[in-house]
């Protein structure tokens, strides 16, 4: 039951020429994280084109997932090729935790200067309701970026070649509805910038979003977790890195927009200048992770075992196991028992990769009292190791 899923050939299977297709092409990707959705629109509309058929193919991306560089690569080829691709900016300033990141500003900076769109947009008007207004309003197209780039300084998307619009309301049909009309025959690539709320439409979960993201059972009346009378491995283990860090300056944290998720809150509140979070960039977060580790640290970095293994095994295999340096990854959520996460987040590949690598240190505790002495024991010997962790109650 693990893969169930459709085959790419199975889900494919379209009258290219035909308006009506199956429903299983309204959702063509499963991909379980971020950052992946640009690409992979790039690909389905490139297939069309192929083909000789117009297809209107939309890419919805978080502005979390926006950080990752998997996004940026195709942001940069997308501008290049000039496909008509619509990409819906989904932005609600989270991810499981909160957006971090110089992206996540930039991004707050376009929704607090609406000035741009207001003046834009009665510049339009103005010029069209002029004689030969339509001949004008091109002619005066630089004025228009002068205009952009005054208000809103360095219109990211813009400067790549793809037209941006927004930021308008997400949680309002109409103005949606309407905006996806308007732009309905555009032939480039386009960027709508959509602004919700995580969780709206349930108090507790508008309150944390972070802890309803994944949420285990709960009681609808007042939003509080059943309790399972267990301890998790992701709670043995924060513990037990909050009692290392006090005793050892040396010992810093590194994760990937995963602090509530594997258990480091706590830490990052306890030592926040020995905390890293660098969003959803798990590359970036072992290169990161290298560099401490080259400068004498203690290096920890955390997240769940299906990104370990598989958005950053390059830089595991390079930056850390092949210079031998002193990273520890703690891995969560290994295993089948992921719970709603689901399949996409199953990591039963993760020990065979983790031990081809030279160097590498594969630990996986059986326990409560077994995750305790292995983190401690981990911190005591040099190099690499994996710490491989599960997500379900622990005795």
């Amino acid at each position: 039951f693990f893969f169930k899923q459709k085959t790419a050939y199975e889900i494919y299977q379209c009258d290219w020429s035909s308006d009506v297709c199956s429903s299983d092409l309204h959702d063509h990707f499963i991909s379980g994280h971020g950052s992946t959705a640009i690409s992979q629109g790039l690909g389905v509309v490139s297939a069309g084109d192929i083909l000789g058929a117009k297809r209107k193919v939309v890419a919805i991306v978080g502005d979390a997932s926006l950080v990752g560089g998997m996004a940026f690569e195709a942001l940069n080829y997308l501008g290049h090729i000039q496909k008509d691709l619509l990409i819906v900016l989904n932005d609600n300033e989270w991810a499981i935790s909160k957006t971090i990141g110089a992206i996540s500003r930039y991004l707050n900076r376009i929704i607090t200067n609406p000035l741009y769109n207001k003046v834009n947009n009665e510049f339009k008007n103005f010029i069209l309701k002029l004689p030969k207004g339509e001949f004008a309003l091109k002619a005066m197209k630089k004025f228009e970026e002068s205009l952009k780039n005054l208000i809103t300084p360095g219109i990211i998307f813009e400067e790549m070649g793809i037209n941006y619009i927004g930021p308008i309301d997400g949680h309002s049909i109409e103005e949606l509805i309407a905006t996806f009309k308007n732009i309905k025959e555009y032939s480039k690539p386009v960027i709508v910038h959509v602004l919700t709320k995580k969780g709206k439409g349930y108090s507790f979960s508008e309150k944390s979003p972070d802890l309803f993201h994944s949420a285990p059972p709960f009681y609808t009346d007042s939003g509080s977790f059943k309790k399972t009378g267990r301890k998790t491995y992701t709670d043995i283990f924060s513990q037990t890195i909050v009692d290392l860090g006090m005793t050892d300056s040396k010992v810093v944290v590194v994760t990937a927009a995963m602090p509530h998720g594997t258990g480091l809150q706590e830490f990052k509140s306890r030592f926040p200048e020995r905390f890293f979070d660098m969003g959803i960039a798990e590359a970036d977060m072992m290169g990161t992770a290298a560099g401490l580790a080259a400068s004498g640290k203690i290096a920890f970095a955390s997240t769940f075992a299906i990104f370990a293994t598989g958005r950053a095994w390059e830089q595991i295999r390079n930056s850390i196991c092949y210079t031998n340096l002193n990273v520890k990854i703690a891995a969560s959520h290994a295993g089948i028992a992921v719970g709603p996460d689901g399949s996409s987040h199953q990591a039963v590949e993760d020990i065979a990769i983790m031990r081809v690598i030279p160097n590498m240190k594969v630990v996986v505790p059986a326990d409560a009292v077994e995750t305790e002495k292995a983190v401690e024991v981990l911190v005591e010997t040099p190099g690499p190791a994996y710490l491989r962790l599960g997500r379900s109650g622990v005795p």
